[in-house]
């Protein structure tokens, strides 16, 4: 945990002139299946991912060094954030842009909160 909290420190001054441009991509995959989302660009990866961080944030259902991280930096640290949630996303499903074959139908949504839940981000 405090290896994350200090990427996010260390990351986020140079994300700060970014940050809104990478959010304002609109992020298509949060009712996708792993297929879809393997098969995706990195952008709108990002996009879902920080709207998937932005509501956990916003409902409070992080901890409270998560959320005091992104009351901190802002969009940036959002951004950082929601990146590590496309690489775990990436890294369990994704072999490259192919699905593995025992995720192929799983949902998103599912399996980010999954995720979250498993580094412990929730309360």
């Amino acid at each position: 945990m405090k290896k994350l909290l200090l990427t996010v420190g260390l990351v986020v001054f140079s994300l700060n002139l970014q940050a809104k441009e990478w959010y304002q991509e609109k992020g298509t995959l949060h009712d996708a299946t792993m297929t879809q989302w393997c098969g995706a660009d990195s952008k709108n990866k990002l996009a879902t991912a920080g709207d998937f961080v932005a509501k956990g944030y916003q409902e409070k259902m992080f901890k409270t060094e998560i959320i005091n991280a992104i009351d901190k930096n802002g969009m940036g640290g959002l951004k950082v954030l929601a990146q590590e949630v496309v690489n775990g996303l990436d890294e369990s499903s994704c072999n490259g842009n192919k699905v593995s074959p025992e995720m192929k139908n799983q949902k998103v949504n599912s399996n980010t909160a999954l995720l979250i839940a498993l580094m412990g981000w929730f309360k």
